[in-house]
């Protein structure tokens, strides 16, 4: 019996577009030198070699379509964590007797559109991205059941 679900995908797609950010944001070349990439493969450790590394992905990504994705993923992250500091400044009002409305009402409203993005974003990665792909019979097979 298997566990994954029809909505494994919706799942799993957010957290692959991050990771791929994080190993694109590896081989930037102002931080290649701090990151294990760079110890590892000491080529790239050149701010040029890294440079042209950096280009050639984000070529890969537009020219793929899959910035877009990316793209409202990433920039959902970004909002919840702009969320999540109106949050902590909330709850610091609160605890000094100030008034939190003024960092509550814009955080509720910053999560709740956020969130209602980020479920579009899921809703038409799988109707518009997975279904078409596995109507084609173009699924990733697995050699082992979960």
């Amino acid at each position: 019996m298997t566990l994954l679900s029809p909505l494994s995908p919706l799942i799993a797609l957010p957290l692959v577009a991050v990771r791929a950010a994080q190993d694109i944001d590896t081989l930037d070349p102002h931080i290649t030198n701090r990151k294990d990439i760079g110890n590892v493969i000491p080529l790239v450790r050149n701010q040029h070699v890294s440079s042209f590394i950096c280009i050639a992905l984000s070529i890969l990504l537009v020219l793929t379509g899959t910035w877009i994705y990316l793209w409202q993923l990433l920039g959902g992250a970004n909002q919840l964590m702009a969320a999540l500091s109106l949050l902590l400044v909330t709850v610091w009002l609160a605890s000094v007797g100030k008034n939190w409305l003024y960092a509550g009402l814009p955080m509720i409203f910053m999560y709740v559109t956020t969130m209602a993005s980020l479920v579009v974003t899921a809703y038409n990665l799988y109707f518009n991205v997975y279904q078409p792909n596995l109507a084609a019979g173009r699924t990733l097979e697995s050699d082992h059941e979960i």
